[in-house]
């Protein structure tokens, strides 16, 4: 479908845990909760408007046929809107901006990035939408991380720059079809889809296969953790690559610092410091931190295992080659 056909019939979008659908009158007692809180308007470039302080004046004159999107998200289990989606600001059927509010009472799980991927996959897939945007204030971490674990990717830095109704620093943020096509295509959550057995009925062209256990952790209950894994992976070789080039330099100072040379030839030190254990040591508390913290790793107690061995193993050589030298 295009664009055009969704002007005057919005879709609804389905997740786990959210409806996203277009607001209604009976809506107002909901939003009255939250959307005139002032917390949420901290980076958003405005004050609080009237139909923010009273949600009751959003449905006073009749909605007029746009292209644009906005949704209410809707919690399942508590059947309380507790947030608002935007796709606006539409070029030439090509490109939209993206926006979003939620209530404080429902902030800190996932939330945003379970309804903001459900949005991305309407839009790449079902429209003719080749990229989203987004910009956000340099100091609202929590909007620019859930832009991040949805695939968006920082393209730059405005110094202050307009947004809205103020002057500040902010980033721009881009998600292109293209971008959208090489997650699904790697098979990378985030973007996984609804179980038909739990309401969901959509499925995106990323499909898990029927016997493929998938755990909430991975999925973020369905909605879609970006490269969560891959970042908690790429940030664990770095660590092993730093830990493992330590180990290995501090061996050979080990070795330097404890080789006397004398009159009767080569010998190491009876007293040879150890220090270079420290790293394995500090790999496998690592691992234990990590996983009491319930993060996934990757082996990191075998990694730190190994870290261990080669200091043995190469003061080891090194006390052979002196012995050799020693019996010659």
């Amino acid at each position: 479908m295009k664009l055009q056909d969704y002007i005057k019939n919005k879709p609804i979008l389905e997740t786990q845990q959210l409806t996203l659908r277009p607001l209604r009158q009976e809506d107002v007692a909901d939003l009255k909760e939250w959307l005139g809180n002032s917390s949420i308007y901290q980076f958003w470039g405005k004050r609080p408007g009237k139909s923010d302080l009273n949600p009751a004046l959003l449905f006073q004159k009749p909605e007029r046929p746009t292209k644009s999107f906005h949704w209410g998200i809707v919690h399942k289990q508590d059947n309380k809107v507790i947030g608002d989606m935007w796709v606006y600001l539409i070029e030439n059927d090509r490109m939209a901006k993206v926006a979003f509010r939620l209530s404080p009472a429902y902030q800190g799980n996932r939330f945003m990035t379970e309804a903001l991927a459900r949005v991305a996959i309407f839009c790449f897939e079902e429209t003719e939408l080749q990229r989203l945007w987004a910009d956000v204030h340099t100091q609202n971490i929590a909007s620019y991380k859930t832009l991040e674990k949805v695939g968006f990717k920082r393209e730059g830095l405005i110094r202050e720059g307009k947004m809205v109704n103020i002057y500040c620093d902010y980033y721009l943020y881009g998600m292109t079809k293209a971008d959208y096509i090489e997650i699904t295509d790697k098979r990378v959550p985030p973007f996984s889809p609804l179980s038909t057995e739990k309401g969901g009925g959509w499925k995106s062209s990323y499909e898990i296969e029927k016997n493929e256990s998938v755990s909430v952790e991975e999925t973020v209950v369905n909605g879609v953790v970006q490269v969560a894994n891959a970042n908690v992976e790429e940030r664990q070789k770095i660590i092993s690559y730093t830990f493992a080039g330590t180990t290995v330099f501090l061996s050979v100072l080990e070795i330097l610092l404890s080789i006397n040379w004398n009159a009767e030839g080569l010998a190491l030190s009876a007293n040879v410091p150890w220090i270079a254990i420290v790293p394995g040591i500090l790999m496998i508390l690592y691992d234990i931190i990590c996983k009491a913290r319930g993060k996934k790793l990757y082996g990191a107690w075998a990694i730190g295992f190994c870290l261990l061995l080669i200091p043995i193993i190469v003061i080891g050589a090194a006390f052979l080659i002196c012995g050799i030298f020693m019996g010659k």
